[in-house]
């Protein structure tokens, strides 16, 4: 495969991440939606995240086993299909107990969907090229973040989840062409015992666990903190204000995920996840006591860029410390920390909300990328950032 990076399975991988995380970051942004629209108790937004969270923490190690001895593209079908499914529980009920229990369908097929899709991508980057790999996946990922919960809040619900529908049917189309072409997504051979796969691969695991705490709070809980301060007026016919932070956010990611991806190609993985995890940590600090809805793009763009440049960094780093045949359980057990923030945040939103209110618990999640930059900058001082991913056969 050489130094080869455009191959036909590439992008068709990005084209299928490009479709189904608009859908997917979209329906997590209607937690708060779904809980305003239907009259709910607030503790219900925290609820359906961690609902989602809780369930994938639990199916990641399961579902990189299954990538690891399936390969990763029938996988990465019947999860499409799956969440097929849920938007359309999703569109037609009204229910606390039945969205808790779609939530928790979500987060099943959402392990094992994600999981795949950047265990396809870490299987086909050239190891010179695995950060500028990571961050064109993040890209194509990251246009939900500028298209899905700005849609959500034009279009609202249940009409969304049917829109949605439609959207994860094209994106299962385009899966089934993944492995197909001239430079197939490679297979996993032997099967070696994973003695030390923790052992290499907890460092971004925790960081992005801790990292996480801050995404969340933009991906979920926008619309909650806009509420709570009176941001309810509308930018334009049916647009609120506070989706120019969504705007900045996505954008930031959009322009640095490439950028910051081939920097820590070249000067390491912790040379751009320690000064990110900062950036993030003082942005999420600001955003929580912002005093108005002015300019809320640029609190967005230094919330993207820092979270942008940690996450790139932190995904590559777990999938270049194992060989191939281990990659989709490293990238599942990394998305289990990643799914271990979601959860953690919602719940720990759910708590201090009544007692902190929202900007209370922005300033509280903050500590968390905060805490995985010193945790980063501590093991890279004392050995390698990647040790060979050899030791584990």
């Amino acid at each position: 495969m050489g130094m080869r990076l455009w191959s036909r399975d590439f992008v068709l991988t990005l084209a299928v991440t490009a479709l189904i995380y608009p859908v997917f970051l979209g329906v997590q942004s209607t937690a708060s939606t779904v809980t305003l629209t239907y009259h709910w108790p607030p503790w219900t937004t925290g609820a359906q995240v961690a609902a989602v969270g809780g369930i994938s923490i639990a199916m990641r190690p399961w579902a990189g086993r299954v990538l690891d001895r399936l390969g990763p593209q029938r996988p990465l079908v019947a999860a499409l299909l799956a969440f097929l499914g849920v938007l359309v529980g999703m569109g037609s009920s009204r229910s606390i107990p039945a969205v808790i229990a779609l939530r928790v369908a979500q987060g099943v097929a959402w392990s094992l969907l994600n999981t795949a899709t950047a265990t396809i991508i870490q299987l086909l980057a050239p190891p010179p090229r695995r950060g500028e790999a990571t961050g064109w996946y993040a890209v194509f990922g990251d246009l939900g973040m500028v298209v899905g919960p700005v849609l959500v809040a034009i279009v609202g619900v249940p009409q969304w989840f049917w829109w949605s529908a439609a959207v994860a049917a094209a994106a299962t189309g385009l899966a089934l062409g993944v492995g197909s072409g001239r430079h197939p997504v490679p297979q996993p051979g032997a099967r070696p015992v994973p003695r030390a796969l923790w052992s290499r691969v907890w460092v971004p695991t925790v960081a992005q666990a801790l990292t996480n705490t801050a995404f969340i709070l933009v991906a979920a809980y926008t619309g909650s903190l806009a509420a709570a301060r009176g941001w309810t007026w509308r930018i334009w016919p049916g647009v609120p204000v506070y989706t120019e932070l969504f705007a900045g956010y996505g954008l930031a990611l959009l322009a640095t995920r490439p950028i910051l991806g081939r920097l820590s190609d070249r000067f390491g993985r912790p040379a751009v996840a320690i000064p990110a995890l900062g950036l993030l940590t003082l942005a999420t600090v600001a955003e929580a006591h912002w005093a108005s809805a002015s300019r809320l793009w640029v609190i967005g763009a230094l919330v993207g860029v820092g979270y942008g440049g940690a996450q790139t960094a932190l995904l590559a780093w777990a999938g270049e410390a194992v060989p191939p045949a281990l990659r989709g359980r490293a990238v599942g057990t990394y998305y289990a920390g990643f799914d271990a923030g979601i959860s953690a945040t919602g719940v720990l939103s759910a708590i201090l909300v009544a007692h902190l209110g929202w900007p209370g618990v922005y300033s509280v999640c903050a500590a968390g990328p905060g805490m995985a930059a010193l945790l980063v900058s501590a093991t890279s001082r004392t050995r390698h950032a990647v040790p060979p991913a050899s030791e584990l056969l």
